[in-house]
């Protein structure tokens, strides 16, 4: 005992976090209170483990305070010369919570709590024998004060250093902080009713036998999830009114008396002694708050909830547990407040209730300036996942009784279960929740106050991550590893709230939507459906709500049709509305219906339009304009992503990249079929829907149709060629200045193609030219039968492999009608023509008729030897141009034209009176009048050749506006009618109703629709007669 040792302490200056002044006190300090021999061990297992310590300063002055009390003397050889490791113990605990080393220093017999072994932890009913024991030794008021608080103190040192010391699971921690208070309720309840009953006697219920009285824990408590600084929200609830038996007197009422009763307790725990208190209890929570009585009789307290409650007591009654007294009036109590805690459905009004509530909390927390500080209550705080959990319980509790959990953890475990949040979600969840819960235990434990707030100084921050197990990793501080992880963990927490409350249901705090309500109720009443959806111009009601209710049910088995049904209410209001706003909204429901049947992840969908409305609007629109396009996705349920990021990038695709992308998808492919097929409908896709979105013209939207035709055309063309090269060799040219060498073909395109003019569904009209004669090189070593092949035989091989691939209706549907008929002598003729025969045939005038040149004159290769094909293009211009111009052909071109109009329907757009054919009849007419003399003209098409003879003078600024504009409307007007179903429709519906519909999709009113229908046609059949009798 002090000895005069003074050892150098030099290495406590190696210690950036330790101050050397202080520590070499406190060690000098420590060498007087010891003998040396005992100095000198204590000091070497300090250097030892100096630097793995928290907080080493505060761990070494915590220390020489505990050595420099008298009363710790009798515990110095046990912490000395334990080998088990007290010491060490005792030093993290000095190090980690000032409150713990207080209570040590100040009483060191609590110093055996350390050493309490998982196993031995005990029960609830051993913590109430114990405490009541001490309390009946003891029974005078202030000695039961102190006993109350000694019994705290010491129970939470045990729970706290085996937290601390063993890192015991958060549960296990919160669970024994909970039963440590359920105990203490438990004993002041005994003792408040001792005092009051030799009081004011005893009190009865109506049924003349002793009341019984429980308490209810709310929050923390309630979820057996209490920390070491917590409130304690208590509820008072007693059986029934009556009155008590007293010998001497006055009698009082059994409110005055549990009333009493509950203040007595708090008394009991709340007044502050010598040893502080033992808890801070909160009565708030009970009926009517600080204006309601104390304590309630059961009927009384479930008639309050049953016409006063309100949706955040729902919220809070979803932890209510009983934690002492009568636990068969709690059991009863619980059981019957669950039909209004957990009821058939949560209103969307009353999830905005929810949402008020927690901004009202957001809004403070931020005045404070506390939103990244605050552990609790901060952004992606403890408060966020519990919000986030209790309204998921509230929406789900009604019908999933499985997730009725008053702990936070076990409900989250729940959810997952059921399928009302995802493994991804529930692991964020359950991850940050420890997390934070680690966080604020350490924050507490410190000194003993209920404080969430992270510590403003770094060198306290950069402490406080060490007593979280953070360490120095290169370059980085345990401050700075610690803040990464918070600010990840709470990021990704309010994240997931922000989802799933605040974005996906948006609204005021007394905002209703019938539509959410009728997806949210699963049993609705008829009048509210027809409330709800009547104004949403739905023929049939019945069907759409069945529809709708389709739409809430998740056929994914990795999903959650509860989660399905959540995001479906969120959207419904939004969803509903686009529906309105379609032509026709019964179709566009049912085909809603039948695309998301066909996706099978409902959910995910309906979450992607929760926080993302304009893709909520173009699903809308691709179900409502077009049976065609939904029943593209309803067979292609994964081209909704693919859409989706084409969108984003808003441009039309080049002929180069789609040729580029299906040669990469077809290379080394055995079936090229589902390839060419699934290509085609992607694209399609993103045709139509930038069509019915209104981002290209009309003859941009054309053209990219054509440009998918000619892609698919050609790259069919070249896998067969070098299919046929393959078996019977390249064919060569026999003849000519180019013998011996490979004979080019060419694939023409005619009319609609040839002008890159496509509508949806329209056919392919093809010629196929090849160079000259020869025979395919390699057929020196093919058998007798194969020796005929020729080149003519070649090509017509190929032609029909061709038209084989992309004409044949298998079980994917027809890829393109392939129609040759337009080749010389037509049907007759041979499929596929020499370069030479060709030119000779058009060379022959008198045998040519009109409407073969009218033909050529949109003609276009789409396919072939750039160099050949530049040779056909010379043949086909000299064709159409090579003939003497007769006014005869005037009176020919009517003539065909009056024929086409007798042989279709009035309202065909296409061969009807004033329809496309005039316009595309004039500009052929006009080329073969001019083009000798304007080569500018001479484009296939109809769009360029018009500018071009406005440009020459052959039609007048006004002629080509009101041409080009009406050519436009009538090809936008067929688009429509095709893009709604798989047909290659040209005509107006005969039925009103159906005319309507279209007028709609073209942004009209009917009237309005069939008055510019009419005057475009007007226009167009008067031009064409004026033009075609200026030719003359």
């Amino acid at each position: 005992m002090n000895s005069p040792v003074n050892p150098e302490f030099d290495w406590l200056n190696g210690f950036k976090q330790s101050d050397p002044i202080r520590a070499k006190k406190n060690l000098s300090l420590l060498a007087k209170h010891l003998d040396r021999d005992s100095f000198l061990l204590l000091h070497e297992s300090i250097k030892e483990f100096f630097s793995s310590l928290p907080d080493p300063d505060r761990s070494l002055n915590n220390l020489e305070r505990f050595f420099s009390q008298s009363p710790s003397k009798p515990y110095w050889d046990f912490i000395l010369l334990d080998k088990s490791g007290t010491l060490l113990d005792l030093m993290q605990i000095f190090s980690t919570s000032q409150s713990f080393s207080d209570l040590l220093i100040s009483y060191p017999d609590c110093i055996d709590m350390l050493g309490v072994p998982l196993h031995q932890t005990p029960s609830r009913e051993q913590l109430v024998q114990e405490l009541q024991a001490e309390v009946d030794k003891n029974p005078d008021d202030a000695s039961v004060l102190r006993t109350l608080r000694r019994y705290k103190q010491r129970q939470v040192l045990r729970i706290g250093g085996n937290d601390i010391l063993r890192n015991r699971p958060l549960e296990e921690v919160t669970r024994d902080i909970s039963q440590v208070a359920e105990a203490a309720l438990e004993v002041a309840m005994n003792l408040a009713r001792k005092t009051l009953e030799r009081r004011y006697g005893i009190p009865f219920n109506a049924s003349d036998v002793p009341a019984s009285c429980c308490i209810l824990a709310f929050g923390k408590l309630g979820g057996e999830e209490l920390n070491y600084s917590s409130d304690i929200d208590l509820m008072f609830v007693y059986d029934d009114d009556g009155i008590t038996k007293i010998s001497r007197g006055t009698p009082i009422d059994n409110s005055e008396f549990f009333s009493r009763l509950a203040s007595e307790i708090v008394r009991l725990l709340s007044s502050h002694t010598d040893r502080g208190t033992c808890y801070r209890v909160d009565l708030r929570l009970r009926p009517e708050g600080q204006r309601g009585p104390l304590a309630r009789s059961l009927e009384g307290t479930l008639a309050y909830y049953d016409t006063l409650g309100r949706t955040f007591e729902r919220q809070a009654l979803i932890k209510v547990r009983t934690v002492a007294g009568d636990f068969n009036l709690g059991a009863a109590f619980i059981k019957s407040i669950e039909s209004f805690v957990y009821r058939r459905y949560l209103s969307f009004a009353e999830i905005n209730e929810i949402k008020a509530l927690k901004r009202r909390i957001e809004l403070q927390t931020s005045k404070q300036g506390l939103e990244q500080t605050e552990v609790k209550t901060g952004r992606g705080g403890i408060r966020d996942i519990e919000f986030t959990i209790q309204f998921l319980q509230l929406l789900n509790g009604g019908d999933l009784p499985m997730v009725r959990e008053r702990n936070t953890l076990k409900a989250l475990l729940a959810l997952e279960k059921e399928g009302c949040l995802t493994d991804q979600e529930s692991r964020v969840l359950d991850d940050a929740y420890r997390f934070l819960r680690k966080t604020e235990h350490r924050l507490q434990v410190l000194f003993d106050l209920q404080t969430h707030k992270l510590p403003d100084k770094e060198d306290e921050l950069n402490k406080l991550a060490q007593r979280m197990g953070y360490f120095s990793e290169g370059h980085k501080s345990p401050r700075e590893l610690f803040l990464e992880e918070y600010k990840d963990r709470t990021s990704l927490t309010h994240r997931i709230l922000e989802h799933l409350l605040h974005q996906t249901f948006s609204g005021d705090a007394d905002q209703s939507e019938p539509e959410s309500d009728i997806i949210l109720d699963p049993n609705p009443e008829p009048d509210l459906i027809r409330a709800a959806l009547e104004k949403y111009r739905f023929k049939n009601i019945d069907v759409a709500y069945q529809n709708l209710l389709l739409l809430a049910q998740e056929s994914a088995p990795f999903l959650s049709t509860r989660r399905c049904r959540h995001f479906l209410a969120s959207i419904a209001p939004a969803l509903l509305k686009s529906l309105r706003e379609t032509p026709d909204p019964d179709m566009a429901l049912m085909n809603l219906e039948k695309v998301t049947a066909s996706l099978g992840a409902k959910t995910i969908l309906w979450e992607l339009f929760s926080f993302n409305p304009p893709s909520l609007k173009l699903y809308v629109d691709i179900c409502a304009w077009s049976q065609f396009l939904s029943g593209i996705l309803t067979n292609n349920p994964g081209m909704i992503d693919e859409l989706l990021d084409s969108l984003v990038l808003d441009q039309p695709r080049k002929l180069s990249e789609l040729k580029h992308e299906l040669a990469d998808l077809c290379k080394n492919a055995t079936d090229l079929d589902p390839i060419l097929h699934s290509f085609q409908d992607k694209e399609l896709l993103r045709i139509g829907v930038r069509d019915i979105l209104g981002k290209d013209p009309i003859r941009l939207m054309v053209a990219s149709l054509s440009d998918l035709a000619e892609t698919v055309l050609s790259t069919v063309a070249d896998i067969e060629m070098n299919s046929m090269v393959l078996k019977f060799g390249p064919p060569l040219l026999s003849v000519g200045p180019r013998a011996g060498k490979p004979c080019r073909y060419a694939i023409v395109g005619l009319g609609k193609l040839g002008g890159r003019e496509i509508n949806y569904h329209s056919d392919l009209d093809l010629i196929i030219l090849y160079e000259g004669e020869g025979k395919p090189q390699g057929l020196n070593n093919q058998n007798p039968d194969e020796q005929q092949l020729d080149n003519n035989s070649f090509f017509i091989e190929l032609t029909q492999r061709i038209t084989k691939t992309l004409s044949n209706h298998g079980p994917l549907g027809r890829l393109y009608e392939l129609d040759f008929r337009l080749r010389p002598t037509g049907r007759s003729g041979s499929l596929v023509i020499p370069i030479q025969e060709f030119q000779k045939y058009y060379h022959d005038s008198a045998n040519v008729q009109l409407w073969e040149r009218l033909m050529l004159s949109r003609a276009r290769v789409v396919h072939g030897d750039p160099s050949f094909a530049n040779d056909v293009s010379a043949v086909v211009n000299n064709a159409v141009c090579m003939v003497p111009w007769q006014s005869a052909f005037i009176d020919e071109m009517k003539t065909m034209r009056n024929r086409l109009i007798a042989s279709r329907n009035p309202g065909d757009l296409k061969r009807g009176i004033g329809g496309t054919a005039d316009v595309e009849f004039l500009v052929e007419l006009l080329q073969i009048r001019f083009g000798p003399s304007h080569s500018s003209i001479r484009h296939s098409n109809v769009w360029s050749a018009l500018e071009a003879m406005k440009l020459c003078g052959l039609v007048s600024a006004t002629e080509h506006f009101e041409l080009t504009s009406a050519y436009d409307f009538l090809f936008r007007v067929q688009a429509r009618l095709r893009i709604v179903k798989n047909l290659a429709i040209d005509t107006i519906p005969e039925k009103t109703d159906e005319v309507t519909k279209l007028a709609r999709r073209l942004g009209f009113e009917l009237v309005a629709f069939q008055e510019t229908l009419s005057r475009h046609q007007k226009i167009v059949r008067q031009h064409y007669l004026q033009i075609l009798e200026g030719c003359r």
